[in-house]
């Protein structure tokens, strides 16, 4: 595989194309669209998971762009910028995916009548470039925007198909999706911040695990954890207000499990056997889970 795929990360353009299809068939099975719809609602959904998906991977390319340093000492194996690739081809790739994102989004634009959708784009383009170049190293708060950016695709779906008009299960599934992106990205960026400190240290940069050290990033990482269980079983109440006890076990037992497979991440971290690359892969699995759990309910909705 070429280096300039690679940079795109495939794999994970590959899931966030899964999660968005996801939601897209489930709140059009229970908006229950008319056939003569179907082909038109297929086409926008294609663009708009490509404008998407452009909008990542040029994020990943200006993010490697900024990282060649730190990557240099961190992941010298995953350094392509700058080494297999020049830096002016990286550019290329990046004003291409920005130029390719903001054609799509102008062309669902023209199809869907939603305006605020180009605009929506091009500010995540902007934030990406903002965050790679900028904020990345900074005391949270670039852990805080990315974490809120990989909510904004759900939202963008809604806003496309008008799912904030349709039946309330859909907004709860939104509702839970985005929220459960957010926590666990945050705790992610913190966790992958510890696994690459030896590098931003070189260079300056004054991360969480950098300004605090070790020890306190270990116990900010175990008590966002538990903040995460206690959202998702607030979920969990807010779901049992609109759906009874019987069909909420149905639905929400996948989510169940996301919920259990917290505790082994706590108590790794608790008596010091996990490191930073242990954390980040098992959160991996929870966002995963997250995934396929908008799947589980499509079927389910469908039989």
């Amino acid at each position: 595989m070429s280096p300039s795929i690679k940079i795109m990360r495939p794999l994970n353009l590959a899931l966030l194309m899964i999660s968005m299809s996801g939601l897209i068939l489930l709140g059009n099975s229970i908006d229950e669209i008319e056939p003569e719809k179907i082909q038109h609602h297929f086409w926008i959904s294609v663009l708009l998971l490509f404008t998407i998906c452009s909008v990542t991977a040029g994020g990943y390319v200006i993010n490697d762009f900024y990282d060649q340093e730190t990557d240099k000492i961190n992941k010298p194996e995953k350094c392509y910028v700058g080494i297999n690739i020049s830096n002016k081809s990286a550019l290329i790739q990046y004003f291409l995916l920005v130029l390719i994102n903001l054609f799509l989004s102008s062309w669902l634009v023209w199809i869907t009548e939603k305006i605020w959708l180009l605009w929506i784009v091009a500010m995540g383009n902007v934030l990406l470039f903002i965050y790679s170049k900028y904020l990345k190293k900074s005391f949270l708060l670039g852990n805080f925007i990315v974490a809120n950016l990989t909510a904004l695709p759900y939202f963008l779906v809604a806003y496309i198909f008008d799912f904030f008009h349709e039946d309330v299960k859909i907004i709860l599934v939104l509702f839970t999706l985005a929220n459960s992106s957010i926590l666990l990205n945050f705790i992610r960026e913190i966790a992958k911040d510890w696994e690459d400190a030896p590098g931003d240290r070189q260079i300056g940069a004054d991360t969480f695990v950098i300004r605090k050290g070790v020890f306190h990033t270990k116990n900010l990482l175990i008590e966002m954890l538990r903040l995460s269980v206690i959202c998702h079983l607030v979920l969990v109440i807010i779901w049992s207000r609109f759906i009874d006890l019987q069909l909420l076990i149905k639905v929400l037992w996948p989510f169940g499990l996301v919920i259990a497979m917290h505790a082994p991440i706590i108590k790794g971290l608790k008596n010091n056997i996990w490191s930073a690359r242990n954390v980040s892969d098992r959160l991996k699995i929870l966002m995963l889970a997250g995934v396929f759990w908008v799947f589980y309910l499509y079927f389910y909705h469908s039989s």
